[in-house]
């Protein structure tokens, strides 16, 4: 799974993401710490855990450090009342162990090397949890993250959100090696609310086709348990579930399905032709092509096991019962020469005949898709799958991914962009040999240029493409939209195929949002690194949701509160709220003041089901020092 903080004379919330017309500033604690330098030897990591919750950031409720619970299979030591205590010893590794949070001095905790142990355990609760380690079904809000190592090593560290989502958390890591930058973030940057990101995930589960984000009517999420919360959810995509049959109720994964059916069915699409061995436009009529530099088999034998990329189209069909069926054509093998360019070594059609590989709903191939691996294929697995060996994970990454992010609707890859061959792509070298077109692996993971990648895109340009397809109605996973939306450097794990759209924030200063491929893994951390754990993400109080529209007769669709101006839903908000607003002229004098961080919305319908109208502000609102606002999605005309 996967997931920093410094000093710096503009908070990061101040820099990043949408216009900031002001920004209330943020204190920033860092822990440094000297720690025994040698893996292999029995040292440690020094690790600070911090409440970071702000007042009523839990939806309502503050935790104290009395209410929160560290719960882990690591070996650590900590100190309480100045004596010092340990937890998990080495012959008990494997067992949970567990402390309250306002039992260790200043929240120090040091983390024993070497290490058996995988999780960190965050839970929220006023009685002792179970020492076990909590799952889905659990009414306690949780979050955790996972660090593996290998003997005194540590390997790949990731925060987790992937399988439930209750609060924000953020890790940074101070001290790296001389050849990183001197920190790394992972999770929400500073000044987030739990209570905030919630509620925008909650705004879609309204909607018919993200009903299964929701907790009524067979939705995935589950409501959650804390004194003082307001229904506290614990949001659920099933990323990780194991079972057949679930995935056919995510309405927005097959109107996503559907899509690709149309477009790889409408007139004009191109043919696909055989011999084009990955080569061929990015859509044809055997589908959308997808690829990644990470070997497979062949799926005729599994005997040709020496490939270093491949490629193949990914199409899909539904029968009159509404069944669907994925269709693999044209998959080809490639090993690098050594130029590092994709030589093909093994193609379906000059190889196996022009076979075409196909896995049925019935098989369990959605729920596959959604949770990014074949686990969920009903027994016995087609032969052609279990022939792309032990990486076969691979072919769902991709499939996923450019599915649910949207690459394959992105206007280069679907008109076949040619690649420039001047500025940051001068010396382009193709990872497949013949590619000179857009790809879905080049938008991934960038294409090789003299001094770096051309094209890669990074953490803003993948909210953007995000939102972007929220706007056209064909957003397929809103719950990693909006929780990347709170994002600093480096995502939690957000989705199983985070592999792929993995974000590092080691190199740089500042770090930048960027994507690329792989987890932080041993030489990111070193010896020297210090730990910083926030739970919480210091947000404030809970969001409020106002809506604003001068249609007095529609009365914001029966949403409420409802104001007939902009500047009366100010004065009533209290800070972190939003306020969404119909479309129409607003020629009101507005003015945010009283210390408030507010958030304008705008471009929404009469009834607030459809943002598809036009706000107009006819003058810029007025911010007051020591007051914020952000502005989405409408227009100042003066």
């Amino acid at each position: 799974m996967r997931p920093f903080f410094f000093f710096m004379t503009k908070p990061a919330f101040c820099r990043k993401g949408f216009i900031l017309l002001s920004c209330l500033s943020a204190l920033l604690i860092l822990t440094l710490a000297q720690v025994p330098r040698a893996f292999g030897a029995t040292t440690y990591y020094e690790m600070t855990v911090h409440n970071s919750f702000g007042p009523g950031e839990f939806y309502g409720a503050t935790p104290t450090d009395g209410q929160i619970w560290l719960l882990t299979d690591y070996e650590i030591e900590y100190w309480q009342s100045g004596t010092l205590k340990k937890l998990n010893s080495v012959s008990a590794q494997g067992t949970y162990g567990i402390v309250l949070l306002s039992d260790i001095d200043q929240g120090k905790i040091h983390i024993l090397r070497p290490n058996n142990g995988t999780r960190f355990y965050a839970i929220l609760s006023d009685s002792k949890p179970p020492t076990t380690q909590p799952d889905v079904t659990t009414t306690m809000p949780y979050n955790y993250f996972e660090w593996v190592f290998l003997g005194s090593a540590p390997q790949t560290f990731d925060m987790s959100w992937i399988d439930r989502w209750d609060f924000l958390t953020r890790m940074e890591f101070s001290n790296l090696p001389t050849d990183r930058a001197p920190y790394g973030v992972y999770g929400a940057k500073q000044g987030q609310s739990t209570a905030v990101a919630s509620a925008a995930i909650a705004a879609y589960t309204t909607q018919p086709q993200f009903a299964w984000l929701g907790t009524e009517g067979g939705g995935f999420s589950k409501k959650l348990l804390f004194p003082g919360a307001t229904d506290p959810i614990g949001w659920i995509t099933r990323n990780q579930f194991t079972g057949v049959g679930f995935a056919k109720n995510i309405g927005s994964f097959t109107s996503a399905l559907d899509q690709i059916i149309a477009a790889t069915t409408a007139p004009g699409t191109p043919e696909w032709e055989a011999g084009y061995q990955g080569t061929g436009p990015n859509w044809t009529t055997a589908g959308f092509r997808v690829g990644y530099t990470e070997p497979l088999s062949d799926p005729a034998t599994g005997t040709v096991n020496d490939a270093t990329a491949w490629t193949a189209y990914v199409s899909f069909t539904k029968d009159g019962s509404g069944n669907y069926t994925m269709k693999i054509t044209d998959f080809t093998l490639y090993k690098f020469n050594a130029a590092g360019q994709g030589v093909p070594i093994w193609n379906a059609v000059t190889n196996a005949g022009g076979a075409v590989y196909e896995a049925t709903e019935a098989q369990g191939v959605l729920d596959c898709i959604w949770i990014s691996s074949w686990n969920n294929l009903a027994i016995p697995w087609p032969t052609w799958v279990t022939n792309l060996g032990a990486n076969n994970a691979n072919m769902m990454y991709a499939i996923y991914n450019a599915i649910f992010s949207g690459v394959i609707y992105k206007d280069k890859f679907v008109n076949n962009s040619p690649l420039p061959t001047t500025g940051v792509w001068t010396g382009y070298v193709p990872r497949i040999v013949g590619v000179d077109t857009y790809n879905f692996e080049i938008l991934v993971q960038g294409a090789p240029v003299t001094g770096g990648l051309g094209g890669l895109m990074n953490g803003q340009d993948m909210i953007t493409l995000q939102d972007d397809r929220r706007k056209a109605g064909d957003l397929v996973n809103p719950y990693y939209l909006e929780l990347m939306r709170t994002q600093e450097v480096t995502p939690a794990y957000l989705y199983p195929s985070a592999d792929m759209w993995a974000f590092k924030g080691t190199t740089g200063d500042p770090p930048q949002l960027g994507i690329q491929s792989g987890a932080l893994g041993p030489g990111d951390f070193g010896d020297n690194a210090t730990l910083d754990w926030y739970l919480g993400g210091g947000g404030g109080q809970t969001q409020h949701h106002l809506y604003v529209s001068s249609d007095t007769e529609n009365k914001c669709g029966g949403k409420i509160p409802c104001h007939t101006t902009i500047q009366a839903a100010v004065d009533a908000a209290t800070t972190g709220s939003s306020l969404f607003i119909a479309g129409g002229n607003y020629s009101e004098t507005v003015t945010v003041k009283g210390s408030k961080a507010l958030t304008f919305n705008g471009n929404w319908d009469q009834t607030f089901k459809n943002q598809n109208g036009n706000t107009v502000l006819t003058q810029a609102p007025g911010v007051e020092q020591g007051s914020s606002l952000t502005l989405q999605e409408l227009h100042i005309t003066p």
